[in-house]
């Protein structure tokens, strides 16, 4: 297949590139163009985008997005809402506007569709939830969804990824390392995760299986809390995990809004429609996962 991936030059979208390459898939990385030619459009997040990029491709997988783990301001935040409700929209014109559109468009989207949802059980099926991050992921699908009239389209809610060289398992381990691990707040909330293994099998699977179809939960079958995140990294550097939990008021001072939406956010998420699938994990539980992202396998 020739595959078009914007966002390629990420964590997931590197990987993801490498795999495919080895699959024999024709990668095509969507590159920008030049505002000289007549037929490029402007993405805010990607910028100039030639149309000979996209033309004649059979998958597009589109995964940029503005980095959202930074400090929330009111700009900052409608940043976040433009690079992914505004350009995504962009994005689909110009691909349903295409001499040969792509059969398939594969979106990535986040957990945080949900909110904070303390102990209730999510699945594809529940209602979403309120706030900020909840109407960046919702405009973000609805621009996915305008797709559907042509294309078959794949909503990917991903939780945080983990695996080898990710920045995020830095920021994690980083106080366990140092002996000062310890949960955030209560460390009750639970924190749904999935490991860059199961991300792109799941994304290699629903390209030519036609039965993807809709908005996919991708998380890791075994649930965790944060305080149980922080033991089974504690467990796998061989570091004890008792420093006191951290407080809020301390994160939200330095990092503004965002740990309400990110870091303690509750939100039990199951991926339904995966298990009914009868999908394979290579990675469903937190602390083999964990090992193989720190190459201790």
């Amino acid at each position: 297949m020739r595959v078009a991936i914007t966002g390629s030059t990420g964590y997931l979208g590197s990987e993801l590139s490498r795999i495919l390459l080895t699959q024999g898939h024709d990668v095509i990385p969507v590159v920008r163009g030049g505002s000289q030619n007549p037929e490029s459009i402007w993405n805010p997040q990607l910028g100039w985008i030639r149309s000979d990029a996209l033309n004649g491709v059979d998958v597009v997988i589109h995964l940029a997005g503005e980095n959202i783990g930074s400090r929330w301001t009111t700009k900052r935040r409608e940043t976040l809402m433009t690079s992914r409700r505004d350009a995504t929209k962009l994005l689909v014109n110009h691909l349903q506007r295409l001499d040969s559109p792509p059969k398939v468009f594969i979106s990535a989207s986040a957990v945080g569709i949900y909110g904070d949802r303390g102990e209730e059980l999510l699945t594809e099926d529940s209602d979403i939830g309120s706030g900020p991050l909840v109407d960046i992921c919702q405009a973000w699908e609805a621009s996915t969804d305008l797709a559907a009239s042509s294309m078959r389209v794949i909503k990917l809610r991903l939780g945080t990824i983990f695996g080898t060289g990710a920045e995020v398992l830095d920021q994690y381990s980083g106080p366990v390392r140092m002996f000062v691990g310890g949960p955030l707040g209560s460390g009750s909330q639970w924190a749904p995760w999935v490991h860059l293994s199961d991300v792109v099998k799941i994304i290699t699977e629903a390209m030519s299986d036609e039965g993807y179809i809709g908005a996919y939960n991708v998380v890791a079958p075994d649930s965790v809390r944060n305080k149980d995140l922080v033991k089974a990294m504690g467990r796998v550097l061989g570091r004890p995990t008792l420093f006191p939990p951290i407080p809020k008021l301390p994160l939200r001072l330095a990092l503004g809004e965002m740990v309400d939406h990110l870091i303690f956010a509750s939100q039990r998420v199951q991926p339904m429609r995966l298990e009914e699938r009868g999908y394979q994990w290579e990675q469903p539980l937190i602390e083999p996962a964990l090992r193989e992202a720190f190459g201790q396998n």
